[in-house]
């Protein structure tokens, strides 16, 4: 059975005082056993998609906009990625990938297709379980006052 494990950053603890700052997602199969040995290996193949999200007007509160010093570092550093050529290249860089807002549900999209978990000739998702540290509690519920997950 395939999950993904899911978590976001944001500027604020609540959705209508800030914005999602960065995204990543593994996903995994609980049907493939690993030795404990072979577990490093096995994570580092896993499909993964992770981005720091560029936002015109930062908006949040102080306590949450200063946990994330990794976060204002590469946001200041990187530049947005330009094109899927630009997105393609630092992917197999691994570097940072920045992407504006409007970018971020198109290229999660393309992950999620090429990794078999939206219908065919649909942008639907299937069914996933999703995992993660706070993701019931706070992910989720954050990532559905999105309007492009709502």
């Amino acid at each position: 059975m395939k999950f993904i494990s899911l978590d976001i950053e944001t500027s604020s603890l609540y959705p209508s005082r800030g914005q999602v700052l960065e995204l990543g997602v593994i996903i995994d199969d609980l049907a493939v056993k690993v030795d404990r040995a072979d577990l490093e290996e096995y994570i580092e193949q896993l499909p993964k998609f992770h981005c720091y999200i560029k936002h015109p007007n930062v908006v949040g509160d102080h306590y949450a906009v200063s946990m994330h010093p990794r976060i204002w570092q590469v946001l200041t550093k990187e530049p947005v990625v330009k094109d899927y050529y630009d997105y393609e290249l630092r992917l197999n860089n691994k570097s940072d990938i920045v992407l504006t807002p409007d970018f971020v549900s198109y290229y999660f999209t393309q992950f999620l297709s090429n990794n078999n978990l939206l219908e065919s000739k649909v942008e639907k998702v299937t069914s996933i379980v999703v995992a993660g540290k706070n993701v019931a509690g706070f992910d989720v519920p954050w990532l559905k006052t999105l309007p492009v997950l709502s």
